[in-house]
């Protein structure tokens, strides 16, 4: 299990998107400090493409994705972007199961699909690639 710094510590910049990797062990305990970091990091380095990844996780509970799902909003309230990607199967079949409002959701199959799709909107909006 990480502590709360070592998990910080693993939000990363990658062709000028942050990403956030959650983990196994992620609850609605986590999440406020979590995101956070993620925006203060957004506004520090200016990478407003955010990425969460959710390849480690396998189960998760309505009120944290609730959570992490407000955090979305907030990157998109800052100016930024959000794609969720590695949604594995027991995450989706819960989330429907639970009746989860996951229409606001983008989403990718990975990371590098994630960071592609960033760049098809740039491309699309002709807006200059990060």
């Amino acid at each position: 299990m990480f502590t709360n710094e070592e998990r910080f510590s693993q939000l990363y910049e990658l062709e000028g998107c942050l990403i956030v990797p959650f983990h196994e062990d992620m609850n609605a305990g986590n999440i406020p400090p979590l995101r956070d970091s993620v925006l203060n990091m957004m506004a520090k380095t200016g990478s407003f493409r955010v990425i969460l990844d959710m390849t480690s996780v396998a189960v998760i509970n309505s009120r944290t994705f609730q959570m992490i799902l407000e955090m979305a909003d907030m990157v998109r309230m800052m100016g930024g972007e959000a794609v969720f990607t590695g949604i594995q199967p027991g995450v989706a079949s819960v989330l429907v199961d639970l009746a989860v409002n996951t229409e606001r959701l983008k989403t990718a199959s990975s990371i590098n699909e994630g960071i592609s799709q960033f760049r098809e909107s740039s491309r699309i909006f002709g807006l200059k690639d990060a």
